[in-house]
């Protein structure tokens, strides 16, 4: 079980809730059995004032989404955070890196596209979601262009300088909520620029186009279920 969301991507505040995400072994006597048992477990808790939001999924589910290119996937394992489990996780951390592939284009446009989409039609708009949708962009462009994982904002802004960036960061931290409105204009531009260098970055990334392990993954499966 790791921890993703605002705490690893750079702008938490005393408001956020905590998302865990993870994958668990499903016992063989229960997927032989008459009723098809779920390959995804969901909860939402409240532990010491603390939202929690748990998503696992069941370990052949989990690692046929990372082969398959699912940006979220590969950022769960890859998690700075992790809560439990690190034995069963280490292994698939180093396998994971043979899954950061071209395919992961469509995981970060998709979803950047999806959150403009639901700023756009929100008013008054929060920087919350505007955030979100600099974060992906950056980090499917640096991934595109380099190989390399970067989720943290702060980290991505060295890199990407849009200047308003840590006014944002800021702003969102001491949990103050809402863009002004004369400033999403300038947004949209800055926006638009990041989907052009995503679409470049995509065309000419150097990464392959399928993942490299997928014979290790298979291993790696019938070792972590064959140890339950």
């Amino acid at each position: 079980v790791t921890v993703i969301g605002v705490d690893v991507y750079g702008f938490p505040s005393s408001d956020s809730d905590f998302d865990l995400r993870g994958a668990f072994v499903q016992p063989s006597i229960e997927a032989a059995g008459p009723e098809s048992p779920s390959d995804t477990l969901t909860r939402l808790c409240l532990v010491d004032g603390l939202d929690m939001d748990l998503v696992l999924h069941e370990i052949g589910k989990y690692v046929g989404m990372l082969a398959q290119g699912n940006g979220s996937i590969l950022e769960e394992i890859l998690s700075p955070l992790v809560l439990m489990g690190e034995e069963t996780l280490a292994p698939l951390r180093e396998l994971a890196r043979g899954c950061i592939t071209r395919r992961l284009y469509h995981h970060y446009n998709g979803f950047s596209r999806a959150q403009i989409a639901k700023l756009r039609d929100k008013d008054p708009k929060h920087i919350k979601t505007l955030l979100y949708i600099y974060r992906v962009l950056m980090t499917g462009i640096h991934v595109l262009e380099t190989g390399e994982l970067e989720c943290n904002i702060r980290t991505l802004a060295e890199r990407f300088p849009v200047e308003p960036l840590p006014d944002l960061i800021s702003a969102k931290t001491e949990e103050r909520s809402l863009l002004e409105a004369w400033d999403w204009p300038w947004h949209q531009r800055a926006i638009k620029g990041l989907q052009s260098r995503l679409s470049r970055a995509y065309k000419y990334s150097p990464l392959p186009n399928r993942p490299t392990v997928l014979g290790e993954l298979s291993e790696y499966l019938a070792r972590v279920r064959l140890a339950r």
